[in-house]
Parts: structure tokens; C-alpha cells; sequence
């Protein structure tokens, strides 16, 4: 295999609904468990973009997840009766831009330590 290739492995991670992925582990386990874990993740992945220099599949792979992220929420809510009075959106959104902070902490450091 290219080498290329072997190095955008680990961005298929972010191919995933990583967002309903951790709510249903915080929902089953009654734990955060779900959501540090993929903020360490993301955050991992934030450095490792920067130490292979790939930030642009990086935001590629971001913002497939957050279209992924919004289907999934807009087909869940046609199948379900609106009895709550929250809108999932906004725990999605603010799910992604705590990922989105993850990661461009990943990548602060990242350029911290590998510098050209």
C-alpha cells in the first residue's frame, strides 16, 4: 500500500456518527464514558493530522461527520413523536463544537512539538 493511504487510516474514525456513538454508550452505561473517550479521540487525531501533515483530510473527514450527524438526527426525529420539549439539534451541535475544540487542542499541541 501507499504510504499515503496508510496514513489517513485512522480519519476513517471520523467517517463514523462519533457523536451518536457516544451518547449511546453515555445512554447504556449511564457514564460519560461515551464522550471522553471520543474526545480523546478526536483530540489524538487532531495532533496526528498535524504531525503527518494531513489537516485537510482532517476537515474533509469533519465536515462529512457533522452531515452525517445531521441526517441521522433529521431521519431519528421522522420516526419519533415530538414529545420533548428540546430540540436534538442543539445537544448535536454542541456535542460537535466540544469535538471541534478537541481537536484543535490536538492540533495546537501538535504544532507545538513538530515544529518544520
Amino acid at each position: 500500500m501507499n504510504n499515503c493511504y496508510i496514513q489517513k487510516i485512522p480519519f476513517l474514525y471520523l467517517l463514523l456518527p462519533y457523536v451518536h456513538l457516544s451518547l449511546i454508550v453515555d445512554y447504556y452505561l449511564d457514564s460519560l464514558t461515551g464522550i471522553i473517550v471520543s474526545v480523546m479521540i478526536t483530540a489524538f487525531l487532531g495532533f496526528y493530522s498535524i504531525k503527518t501533515r494531513q489537516l485537510p483530510a482532517l476537515v474533509i473527514s469533519n465536515l462529512l461527520n457533522f452531515v452525517i450527524s445531521f441526517v441521522l438526527t433529521r431521519v431519528k426525529g421522522l420516526f419519533q413523536t415530538p414529545h420533548t420539549l428540546h430540540s436534538p439539534y442543539l445537544t448535536i451541535t454542541l456535542l460537535l463544537f466540544l469535538f471541534l475544540l478537541a481537536q484543535g487542542i490536538g492540533i495546537f499541541w501538535g504544532s507545538f512539538f513538530f515544529k518544520k
